[in-house]
């Protein structure tokens, strides 16, 4: 966690060491809606196991994330909107790739936590 004081990697690592995929500043990030939090809790922790670029199948985060196909399509428009996940199709069949920027990730979340803790 380079460029963060002691005291804010602590906040993160707090807020963040947990197995339950959803939290309060994934909801706060995905304007309240709470499947794309869910989706953004399990990509999260995806990321945390598989690196940062890494391939899900779309029908294991509907599985996971307990969304539709339509649901899934209005979680993904509202994550391409943050600054710290890439969501791009590769390949045939088409795959979705994700790829979390740490960095920006703990800049988007460390005043939600501040404000929470």
């Amino acid at each position: 966690m380079e460029g963060l004081t002691p005291q804010d990697a602590e906040l993160i690592a707090k807020a963040t060491n947990t197995n339950l995929p959803i939290s309060i500043h994934h909801v706060q990030l995905c304007h309240g809606n709470i499947h794309a939090a869910l989706v953004l809790g399990i990509l999260y922790i995806d990321h945390i196991n598989h690196g940062e670029s890494f391939e899900k199948p779309n029908a294991a985060l509907m599985l996971e994330g307990m969304a539709t196909r339509a649901q899934l399509r209005r979680i993904h428009s509202i994550l391409r909107q943050l600054d710290f996940l890439t969501i791009k199709t590769k390949g045939i069949p088409a795959k979705n790739w994700y790829t979390f920027n740490t960095e920006k990730y703990y800049q988007a979340v460390l005043p939600i936590i501040k404000g929470i803790l």
